[in-house]
């Protein structure tokens, strides 16, 4: 297992067992904690407006907030429901040549390679990649000889055409200028292989945010009589979020770049679902067409 290391020309390649460290500077937080977060969210919740340092996605990022970073540190083979939830949509992945984009702590690479994929994982940042190793160690040797990391830009990436059955955008698109989905989407159309297909989770659902947890927390405080938190964010996504989607508007950038695209609403809520009624009340709330207002996250599979 190796890290491809790109820069301009040149392409190092090197052994994936560098310590981990902290070196750099790390993610700034906004005005230092969530509450600090939701205050400025809404004040004015726009983000960055060029592209994100690569810094900002730092260890500390990794392990204290990105979703799934404590079922990361506990050091098995465990994973979210998220990334469960995505690698099952994807269908037997034995023998698929897999690209994830946006790779992160790599837990997406080392599940799709324990399911028979050949995986390259790509993210920019290089404390991503150093927790990708990390997580790489769980897999079995012959394992872990079906993936490569790559730390290089999404949208510098450069592969033959076809190279690849399966391409994983999870939670991505939201961290990327329009103009850099623009970029990415035009190469994932050459190196998509003929019948292959663009899995992409992203979130949050912006009508959700808009329609759907208003509508919730009136309801929990009338019938419940129970107060829920304002905002549902993280302390990050000021800073991150800078392409947050609606289905229509996902749909609508999938169309534009030659895809065709389904997209529906997902959740990944674990722990409700133990009576009938429940089942039911989540059916009718997180499946379309209601779910495209009450989903939180939103899925697409698109094909050229």
């Amino acid at each position: 297992m190796w890290i491809v290391e790109r820069r301009s020309a040149i392409v190092h390649q090197r052994a994936c067992c560098r310590a981990l460290g902290t070196e750099g500077s790390s993610t700034p937080r906004p005005e230092g904690s969530k509450r600090g977060a939701d205050k400025l969210l809404r004040r004015n919740y726009a983000g960055v407006t060029g592209k994100i340092p690569p810094h900002y996605y730092s260890y500390e990022y990794f392990t204290t907030d990105c979703e799934g970073y404590d079922i990361f540190l506990q050091g098995s083979s465990d994973i979210s429901e998220r990334i469960r939830g995505v690698v099952e949509g994807a269908g037997d992945l034995r023998g698929k040549r897999v690209l994830d984009l946006g790779c992160g702590r790599g837990e997406l690479s080392c599940e799709a390679a324990r399911r028979g994929a050949h995986v390259v994982g790509v993210d920019y940042s290089q404390a991503a990649i150093e927790l990708a190793c990390q997580r790489l160690e769980i897999l079995e040797p012959k394992e872990r000889e079906r993936v490569v990391l790559i730390l290089e830009d999404v949208c510098q990436i450069s592969f033959p055409d076809g190279s690849f059955d399966v391409i994983f955008m999870v939670d991505l698109y939201e961290h990327l200028q329009p103009q850099e989905i623009e970029e990415v989407l035009r190469k994932v159309r050459k190196i998509l292989a003929p019948g292959g297909k663009l899995i992409i989770h992203t979130g949050p659902n912006v009508w959700f945010y808009r329609y759907g947890y208003p509508l919730i927390r009136v309801a929990a405080r009338l019938l419940l009589r129970k107060k829920t938190r304002e905002t549902l964010r993280g302390s990050y996504d000021a800073l991150m979020h800078v392409n947050e989607q609606s289905p229509l508007s996902l749909y609508r950038d999938l169309k534009k770049a030659g895809f065709r695209a389904r997209v529906v609403p997902c959740h990944f809520f674990t722990g409700f679902d133990r009576s009938l009624l429940m089942r039911v009340a989540m059916k009718v709330l997180f499946e379309p067409p209601l779910g495209y207002v009450f989903g939180p996250t939103l899925k697409a599979t698109a094909r050229l």
